[in-house]
């Protein structure tokens, strides 16, 4: 009957107490407010923090408590964004990450499976696994007709730092957030299909890039995948406490017109599973121009359900005026 405070992304007044702060960090939150996902009869809401699914009626939009989950996890990271594709009926897929011992993070793939009717709870089935050097930002990730798609940008999380923010009431997540732009962006490509907890098939690399939102991603009759993602500069505004997300700012049309800089593109990455780990995945930046020249930054995207994973010739997205 009240609300679980969480963390957020900007401190909020009036500030937390140590106790609440420290509440905050242990999670999960049932502030489930970034996606809607459906997994058989189950309609939920997801967010980045923990592995928490508020269900609702999705006729009346009345909660119904939380969805149960067998042999769930215990991750501390999880991304908002479920996928789903027709080649796997009713399931969906995600991921959650752990801590390791020497501070990195273990990524783990999952699928989720209804075993009935809304009532009953979710299998949840974990088909790959590989661990990375440090905690980082996965907010979406892409899905096939064959694989789950985990692209790593080097926009870190200093999980020590956890310490300081429930010390300190003015250090907010964003101080723990670590942009290098001289590291790989990483690609991890995992089996869809399988049954147990696999290593990645291919692991590759490219230059480094910020992003938050997959569009689609699709195998060609040339074998080759294309990974569509909304690309930004640099994640630098990341750090910025006077910048995106900062209430102030998104009420001031002058400000908000000054974070077209970050300039979200629409990038396509051309990856060959048969090139092997390590390989370096070429991309191409195609820009959103109308008939009449001008150009626009795109987010928030999406494509029709029914082409997930597929071939696609349309996309859906939120987007400003760069200029001609």
């Amino acid at each position: 009957g009240r609300l679980a405070p969480h963390v957020t992304m900007l401190s909020v007044t009036p500030r937390m107490p140590m106790a609440k702060r420290v509440e905050a960090i242990h999670g999960p939150t049932d502030n489930t407010n970034i996606c809607v996902a459906r997994t058989g009869e189950h309609v939920y809401l997801t967010n980045d923090q923990g592995v928490a699914t508020n269900s609702i009626d999705p006729l009346t939009l009345n909660s119904l408590g939380h969805t149960a989950v067998q042999d769930s996890g215990a991750g501390m990271f999880t991304g908002a964004h479920k996928q789903a594709q027709s080649t796997f009926g009713s399931a969906t897929f995600g991921w959650y990450g752990e801590i390791t011992f020497t501070m990195g993070m273990k990524i783990s793939v999952y699928r989720d499976q209804p075993t009935g009717d809304r009532n009953s709870p979710l299998t949840r089935t974990v088909i790959g696994t590989v661990e990375i050097h440090k905690p980082s930002m996965i907010h979406s990730f892409a899905l096939t007709e064959r694989y789950v798609i985990i692209v790593v940008g080097p926009v870190f999380v200093a999980p020590l730092k956890m310490v300081e923010y429930v010390a300190n009431p003015e250090f907010t997540p964003l101080d723990m957030i670590e942009w290098d732009p001289t590291a790989d962006t990483k690609f991890f490509i995992f089996d869809a299909a399988s049954l147990t907890p696999v290593p990645p098939v291919a692991e590759m690399v490219s230059s480094a890039v910020f992003f938050n939102h997959h569009v689609n991603a699709y195998q060609g009759a040339d074998g080759i995948l294309r990974i569509d993602l909304i690309a930004y500069r640099d994640a630098s505004f990341l750090k910025d406490h006077h910048g995106f997300g900062n209430l102030d700012v998104m009420k001031n049309a002058t400000e908000r017109a000054a974070l077209t800089s970050m300039a979200p593109t629409f990038r396509r990455y051309m990856v060959d599973v048969s090139a092997g780990s390590g390989a370096h995945v070429p991309y191409n930046d195609m820009h959103l121009v109308d008939a009449s020249g001008m150009v626009y930054s795109c987010e928030m995207p999406s494509v029709n359900p029914r082409r997930h994973g597929l071939p696609y010739c349309y996309g859906y997205f939120v987007g400003n005026q760069l200029g001609p």
